[in-house]
Protein backbone atom coordinates (compact mmCIF):
# COMPACT_ATOMS: atom_id res chain seq x y z
CA UNK A 1 0.00 0.00 0.00
CA UNK A 2 0.77 3.25 -0.57
CA UNK A 3 0.66 6.66 1.58
CA UNK A 4 1.03 10.36 0.15
CA UNK A 5 2.15 12.27 2.47
CA UNK A 6 0.79 16.19 1.42
CA UNK A 7 3.19 18.41 3.54
CA UNK A 8 6.34 16.55 2.49
CA UNK A 9 4.95 15.83 -0.95
CA UNK A 10 6.38 12.61 -0.73
CA UNK A 11 4.84 8.90 -0.70
CA UNK A 12 5.94 6.24 1.10
CA UNK A 13 5.10 2.25 1.03
CA UNK A 14 3.32 0.86 3.82
CA UNK A 15 3.95 -2.64 4.86
CA UNK A 16 0.80 -4.99 5.93
CA UNK A 17 1.69 -4.65 9.39
CA UNK A 18 1.62 -1.00 9.77
CA UNK A 19 -1.83 -0.53 8.13
CA UNK A 20 -3.00 -0.18 11.58
CA UNK A 21 -0.23 2.50 12.57
CA UNK A 22 -0.85 3.94 9.91
CA UNK A 23 -4.61 4.74 10.17
CA UNK A 24 -4.12 6.00 13.78
CA UNK A 25 -1.60 8.52 12.38
CA UNK A 26 -4.42 9.68 9.51
CA UNK A 27 -6.50 10.70 12.85
CA UNK A 28 -3.65 12.37 15.10
CA UNK A 29 -5.44 15.61 14.53
CA UNK A 30 -8.95 14.34 15.68
CA UNK A 31 -7.12 12.06 18.34
CA UNK A 32 -5.57 14.93 19.89
CA UNK A 33 -8.87 17.27 19.28
CA UNK A 34 -10.93 14.85 21.22
CA UNK A 35 -8.32 14.24 23.90
CA UNK A 36 -8.34 17.89 24.63
CA UNK A 37 -11.80 18.37 24.73
CA UNK A 38 -12.25 15.65 27.30
CA UNK A 39 -9.07 17.13 29.38
CA UNK A 40 -11.80 20.06 29.37
CA UNK A 41 -13.30 18.78 32.59
CA UNK A 42 -10.32 18.47 34.30
CA UNK A 43 -8.82 21.66 33.23
CA UNK A 44 -10.90 24.69 33.80
CA UNK A 45 -8.29 27.34 32.60
CA UNK A 46 -8.60 28.27 29.30
CA UNK A 47 -4.95 28.89 28.23
CA UNK A 48 -3.46 26.04 29.94
CA UNK A 49 -6.06 23.84 28.05
CA UNK A 50 -5.42 25.38 24.81
CA UNK A 51 -1.69 24.95 25.82
CA UNK A 52 -2.38 21.19 26.41
CA UNK A 53 -3.69 20.70 22.89
CA UNK A 54 -1.23 22.14 21.26
CA UNK A 55 1.48 19.98 22.85
CA UNK A 56 -0.72 16.67 22.07
CA UNK A 57 -0.74 17.88 18.35
CA UNK A 58 2.81 18.95 18.01
CA UNK A 59 3.75 15.24 19.47
CA UNK A 60 1.95 13.52 17.68
CA UNK A 61 2.81 15.36 14.77
CA UNK A 62 6.37 14.52 15.71
CA UNK A 63 6.17 11.12 16.41
CA UNK A 64 4.35 10.70 12.75
CA UNK A 65 7.18 12.71 11.10
CA UNK A 66 10.44 11.50 13.21
CA UNK A 67 9.17 7.68 14.12
CA UNK A 68 6.88 6.60 11.89
CA UNK A 69 7.64 8.27 8.85
CA UNK A 70 11.54 7.63 9.21
CA UNK A 71 11.14 3.99 9.24
CA UNK A 72 9.09 3.74 5.99
CA UNK A 73 10.76 3.51 2.15
CA UNK A 74 10.00 6.33 0.24
CA UNK A 75 8.94 5.70 -3.46
CA UNK A 76 10.74 7.96 -6.00
CA UNK A 77 8.77 10.00 -8.76
CA UNK A 78 5.94 8.59 -7.77
CA UNK A 79 2.23 10.77 -8.45
CA UNK A 80 0.11 11.67 -6.14
CA UNK A 81 -2.55 8.91 -5.48
CA UNK A 82 -5.84 9.69 -6.10
CA UNK A 83 -8.44 8.85 -2.97
CA UNK A 84 -11.14 6.85 -3.58
CA UNK A 85 -14.08 6.92 -1.12
CA UNK A 86 -17.09 4.54 -1.69
CA UNK A 87 -20.45 5.45 -1.90
CA UNK A 88 -21.93 4.05 1.59
CA UNK A 89 -18.64 6.08 2.90
CA UNK A 90 -19.61 9.20 1.74
CA UNK A 91 -23.20 9.24 2.65
CA UNK A 92 -22.50 8.50 5.99
CA UNK A 93 -20.37 10.87 6.53
CA UNK A 94 -22.19 13.49 4.87
CA UNK A 95 -24.96 12.33 7.27
CA UNK A 96 -23.07 12.28 10.16
CA UNK A 97 -20.61 15.58 9.61
CA UNK A 98 -24.34 17.30 8.89
CA UNK A 99 -26.00 15.73 12.29
CA UNK A 100 -22.99 16.99 14.16
CA UNK A 101 -22.77 20.41 12.89
CA UNK A 102 -26.69 20.88 13.65
CA UNK A 103 -26.60 19.40 17.37
CA UNK A 104 -23.57 21.13 17.74
CA UNK A 105 -25.46 24.37 16.74
CA UNK A 106 -27.98 23.95 18.90
CA UNK A 107 -25.55 23.35 21.78
CA UNK A 108 -24.02 26.39 21.12
CA UNK A 109 -27.06 28.16 21.53
CA UNK A 110 -27.84 26.89 25.08
CA UNK A 111 -24.08 27.90 26.49
CA UNK A 112 -24.08 30.63 28.53
CA UNK A 113 -20.24 31.81 28.20
CA UNK A 114 -19.71 33.86 25.01
CA UNK A 115 -16.28 31.82 24.52
CA UNK A 116 -18.19 28.71 24.65
CA UNK A 117 -20.90 29.54 21.84
CA UNK A 118 -18.53 31.25 19.20
CA UNK A 119 -15.88 27.45 20.08
CA UNK A 120 -19.10 25.09 19.59
CA UNK A 121 -20.58 27.66 17.03
CA UNK A 122 -16.99 27.20 14.97
CA UNK A 123 -16.99 23.60 15.15
CA UNK A 124 -20.77 23.57 13.89
CA UNK A 125 -20.06 25.53 11.00
CA UNK A 126 -16.86 23.13 9.92
CA UNK A 127 -18.52 20.10 10.53
CA UNK A 128 -21.84 21.40 7.86
CA UNK A 129 -18.68 22.94 5.23
CA UNK A 130 -17.58 19.88 5.64
CA UNK A 131 -20.81 17.97 5.39
CA UNK A 132 -21.49 19.90 2.18
CA UNK A 133 -18.10 19.03 0.73
CA UNK A 134 -18.83 15.59 1.03
CA UNK A 135 -22.47 16.25 -0.58
CA UNK A 136 -20.75 17.44 -3.74
CA UNK A 137 -18.39 14.36 -3.74
CA UNK A 138 -21.33 12.13 -3.72
CA UNK A 139 -22.92 14.17 -6.58
CA UNK A 140 -20.24 14.10 -9.03
CA UNK A 141 -19.71 10.20 -8.34
CA UNK A 142 -23.67 9.55 -9.35
CA UNK A 143 -22.84 11.64 -12.62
Amino acid sequence: MKHYDFFGKETYLIPNKQKKQLELYKNRYAIGVALTVLMAAFIKNIYLLIGFGVVVLFYAEYVYRNKFLKGLTIVPNDEKPEKIINKQALIVNTILYLVFGVLLGYLSWSQTERFNRILLLAVAVGAVITAIQYFFVLLSRNN
